[in-house]
């Protein structure tokens, strides 16, 4: 017969038993918080010496034996002050325990330096002892290294903790693997790359900290990866700067994201900036600071906070960036943050900042706003390091992107959008069209008119060159387009008729001697024949109507192909194939928010570059199979209206309506 009190039918038993897991459960939570607990009073202490004395303190290495507990387990500094008795002298002889030296930073021990940044090192290391419960006892410094640090790194995974602690709960668990992480940033070699005592005083704070999705796989502190962990900008900065803040999303969900500042006023970037990062995607936002008056200190205690949650397909359906914002007041959603302290270092120490990996991929990128705003089309000289630019006041300039100066400029139609125009290397030229329908030739030499005639009856949207013959495209608001020699003093051979509403941009087909492809907003995508007026094949592309087509060169092993993309008023661009009789579809690339304006092939690496009115640029890269968007880009610079490519250089150059930016794509 079963015993009532222990068999395994009894609800006694049942009860007991619960019991006994609540208690071990209360018992793992207690111990935890307890933990917690000296560890953010260790680093307040540490706070108040660093940050809150008129002379600030340096301890000495911190270690156990100098963190004494009081009857409530509340812990106390002690040894204050000693590091000023061997400040410049060499600590040896000095009767320690050899096992300190564990708590020793690399500078500490190889020239016996005494900062700040040492005491930030032998805290990280006390911080992965109380949070772990483990403590390494090598007396060898490269055999801790190797082993304690690396055992934290990758034996303290997601999975290990979610199974090593299952009582814990949600908020332990996120306070757990925020520890983690500070004290692996505490112990970099550098005294750079370490955190300050304020930034970890701040994240442990975090009123987010530990808000975590209740299910495995979640990231330490934040669903996104975040790159880098703070923002470094040059002091003083005597213009407009910027620095990137890379969110890659390794999911296969949606996750939203909002980024808020207590000082937007300090921002050139207009915030909060809400945002979705696409699955196996990265969302790269380019942080701008205005020009500064005067010289910040370079321990300046801004923040700005990063928050995100995961969302799913059915939400974002008509969902732009900004209404993204609505994700956060649902009751219904979990929501992750951390703070992001923005600081102020010299240049020297900020350059490495620019650069942000991102998968097998690196985005390099440098703003520099040109003070012509509202860009409309641009064009790159083929020797000289000009950019040509229009905008919507009918102003033409040429930039020089090496120098960051500005060449020549002048009004060709004040106050009247200019659409489009081109330099013309082998005669000094530059050749634009007016709103009146007009195209005028200028030498850009002497900046003196050669020629000016009446092309069309409106605006012309559009000029390409042919790369071998003297012809000149030209499309308009009339649905016409015709071919320019200007050879033969600017003669119209050809006159092309076939759409029925503005014709929004014409390109010669690249390896095809006499083929170009036009696009309107009548939806339509035409493929015509130089040497006739009558089209060869034509497309029902997207009914909303065409704003861009670009062609892209896909290297086969023998041969080239070409594939012709085309942007559409409602931000989704499709890929056809047009190397044979008939096109076939290809693919349809969905990122935009807003209408497509300007498309891009980087030829070094092979990738599509779009451009949007939702201010963002995107990074698509061809596979096997389809175009897989690799990058967001949010220049934070108004509406991307033109994009161009350099091939001295080999960056993206992007027009705005707020000035230009310079991004530079690279493999790791």
């Amino acid at each position: 017969m079963l015993n009532p009190v222990s068999g395994p039918s009894s609800p006694m038993s049942s009860s007991r038993r619960g019991l006994q897991d609540k208690i071990q459960c209360d018992s793992c939570q207690l111990e935890w918080n307890m933990r917690f607990k000296i560890i953010l009073a260790i680093c307040e202490a540490l706070n108040f010496l660093h940050t809150e004395l008129n002379k600030p303190i340096s301890h000495l290495p911190l270690t156990p034996e100098n963190i004494l507990l009081d009857k409530n387990l509340v812990p106390k500094l002690s040894d204050i002050g000693l590091s000023d008795l061997f400040e410049g002298l060499s600590p040896e002889g000095t009767d320690y325990d050899p096992e300190i030296t564990r708590y020793k930073a690399p500078e500490y021990i190889n020239r016996y330096t005494i900062s700040f940044q040492s005491n930030i090192y032998s805290l990280g290391l006390l911080i992965m002892d109380i949070a772990t419960g483990e403590k390494n006892r090598s007396h060898a410094r490269q055999t801790m290294d190797n082993s304690h640090f690396a055992n934290v790194r990758q034996m303290w995974t997601d999975e290990y903790i979610a199974s090593k602690y299952t009582s814990l709960g949600v908020t332990c668990i996120g306070q757990l693997k925020v520890c983690l992480q500070i004290a692996l940033w505490c112990v970099e070699d550098k005294r750079k790359d370490r955190p300050s005592i304020r930034e970890i005083v701040n994240t442990l704070n975090n009123p987010y900290i530990g808000r975590a999705l209740n299910k495995p796989g979640v990231s330490p502190i934040l669903l996104l990866s975040v790159q880098p962990q703070r923002l470094c900008f040059p002091l003083p900065p005597t213009r407009l700067i910027s620095r990137l803040l890379c969110l890659t999303n390794n999911k296969d969900e949606c996750i939203a994201f909002r980024l808020l500042t207590d000082n937007p006023g300090r921002y050139h970037t207009k915030l909060p900036l809400c945002g979705i990062v696409l699955p196996k995607c990265t969302y790269t936002i380019n942080v701008v600071v205005h020009e500064q008056t005067k010289q910040l200190p370079s321990n300046s205690d801004k923040f700005l906070t990063l928050m995100c949650t995961t969302t799913h397909e059915k939400e974002l359906k008509n969902l732009d960036a900004d209404s993204a914002a609505v994700l956060f007041e649902n009751p219904d959603h979990e929501v992750q943050g951390m703070m992001l302290p923005v600081v102020c270092d010299p240049p020297e120490e900020t350059i490495s900042d620019q650069i942000i990996a991102s998968k097998n991929r690196q985005v390099v990128l440098s703003v520099d706003v040109h003070p012509i705003s509202q860009v409309l089309s641009m064009d790159v000289h083929p020797k000289e390091p000009w950019i040509l630019t229009t905008n919507q006041r009918g102003t033409l300039c040429i930039w020089n992107y090496q120098n960051k100066q500005t060449v020549k400029s002048f009004e060709v139609s004040p106050g009247e959008p200019v659409y489009s125009a081109k330099f013309i290397e082998a005669k000094h030229w530059l050749v634009t069209g007016d709103g009146d329908g007009y195209i005028h030739v200028y030498s850009y030499d002497t900046m003196e008119e050669v020629k000016n005639f009446r092309a069309h009856e409106n605006n012309i949207m559009s000029l390409v060159l042919h790369r071998s013959f003297p012809l000149v495209l030209s499309a308009s608001d009339d649905h016409l387009i015709k071919l320019w020699n200007w050879a033969k003093h600017w003669e119209c051979t050809r006159t092309f008729r076939g759409h029925y509403n503005r014709v929004t941009q014409v390109m010669f087909r690249p390896g095809y001697t006499y083929c170009f492809a036009s696009a309107s907003l009548d939806g339509r995508v035409k493929i015509w024949d130089i040497n006739s007026e009558n089209c060869i094949h034509t497309l029902n592309a997207h009914p909303d109507g065409l704003l861009c087509l670009h062609y892209l060169k896909d290297k086969q092993l023998y041969y080239a192909r070409y594939f012709l993309v085309v942007g559409s008023s409602d931000g989704v661009a499709k890929v056809w194939d047009w190397n044979d009789d008939e096109p076939n579809y290809v693919g349809t690339l969905e990122g935009h928010t807003n209408r497509l304006t300007a498309f891009c092939w980087d030829t070094k690496h092979e990738v599509l570059v779009t451009g949007s009115l939702d201010g963002t640029m995107q990074i698509w890269k061809p596979t096997s199979t389809r175009y897989r968007l690799e990058n967001i880009i949010r220049l934070n610079l108004g509406a991307v209206t033109a994009l161009a490519y350099t091939q001295e250089s080999t960056r993206v150059v992007v027009g705005c309506q707020q000035g230009i930016a310079m991004v530079e794509i690279d493999y790791v």
